[in-house]
């Protein structure tokens, strides 16, 4: 009875490490294996990017970002938007920069949230595919700042998927 016993705690703790080393965070490898990013030059991994179509007809793209080392500590996220009435009038090459702003750009510190409404400066975001799930924009030099001069400086590419939720006159219409 005692080696039972013994066998039953032994085999409890080694599932329960197995549960517990399975609760991490996991890195999206489809977004990562396509995508690179740098913010001020830091490499960043891509958690969650996606692009959404609002019923007024611009685009948005919002990608959350962590810096690429195992410190815990907070994220990027940025949201920009695009002046265009559907996906298909975006072409491959094209210069997306002079119809695009940042609509907001929060860095989460912990556990406070800092909001800031950015303003382009400078740089440019091009077309690089489109397809029904994905478009992948390239920035370079993609530069901006808030009112306290916080400027972030954004290179390489991101690939967004479509959130699944889309408006065609104004209807969701779902993929």
């Amino acid at each position: 009875m005692k080696k039972f016993k013994s066998y039953f705690v032994l085999s409890f703790i080694a599932i329960l490490s197995l549960i517990c080393s399975s609760c991490t965070i996991e890195r999206d490898e489809e977004f990562n294996n396509s995508s690179s990013i740098s913010v001020d030059g830091n490499k960043y991994f891509i958690y969650q990017s996606f692009f959404n179509k609002s019923n007024t007809g611009d685009i948005y793209f919002s990608a959350i970002l962590y810096p690429d080392n195992k410190e815990p500590g907070g994220a990027d996220e940025f949201v920009i938007v695009t002046s265009i009435s559907s996906q298909e009038q975006l072409t491959v090459g094209e210069d997306i920069t002079d119809r695009t702003s940042v609509r907001d750009f929060k860095y989460y510190l912990e556990a406070s949230v800092h909001p800031y409404s950015y303003k382009e400066l400078s740089g440019s975001i091009k077309v690089v595919s489109v397809d029904k799930k994905y478009i992948t924009l390239q920035f370079n030099n993609f530069t901006f700042s808030n009112i306290a001069n916080i400027t972030f400086c954004i290179n390489g590419t991101l690939k967004y998927k479509r959130d699944g939720v889309r408006y065609e006159n104004g209807v969701v219409v779902e993929d």
